[in-house]
């Protein structure tokens, strides 16, 4: 038990600091003038439009078979839930006076980003699963935070 867990500190550090060195090339980059603030908003389109469609699509292409699609049930299952309950969460938690700052608390409790750190984890934990279905649930996810689908959402800010 404790060399598991030994075992997956070593892989959540590993990971973290894969993170740390993405993110501090990215800061280095801007900071220093070599990606402008244009070049960041074009590449965020082609990242958003481009890379992110072409990864669902090949999220996608597997052997069809029952146990797949059972899985498929069970994570949009679970994924409806966990959305239900930060939701409720949500509402019972955040009574602010404040209408735009407690929607805001709302929102950054409904629609966390906790896909950033998970999806690099369960690839690295798990190399020979395909994790790829979890990348188009969270795509899903994002365009619901990004508004792509905020008049179907809306009521659940009320």
């Amino acid at each position: 038990m404790r060399a598991l867990f030994l075992d997956n500190f070593i892989l959540i550090a590993q990971q973290v600091l894969v993170l740390f060195v993405l993110i501090s090339v990215g800061f280095a980059c801007g900071k220093f003038g070599v990606i402008t603030e244009h070049a960041s908003k074009k590449m965020t389109d082609i990242v958003l439009y481009i890379v992110t469609p072409c990864v669902m699509v090949n999220a996608f292409q597997r052997e069809f078979t029952h146990e797949l699609l059972g899985n498929v049930f069970i994570a949009a299952g679970v994924a409806v839930l966990i959305l239900a309950g930060s939701i409720l969460i949500a509402r019972l938690v955040f009574h602010d006076k404040d209408m735009a700052r407690r929607k805001v608390l709302q929102f950054a409790l409904i629609f966390s980003n906790c896909g950033f750190m998970s999806l690099p984890l369960q690839k690295a934990r798990r190399p020979v699963l395909r994790f790829d279905f979890c990348r188009g649930v969270q795509r899903f996810l994002l365009d619901i935070r990004s508004g792509g689908y905020e008049r179907r959402y809306q009521a659940a800010f009320a």
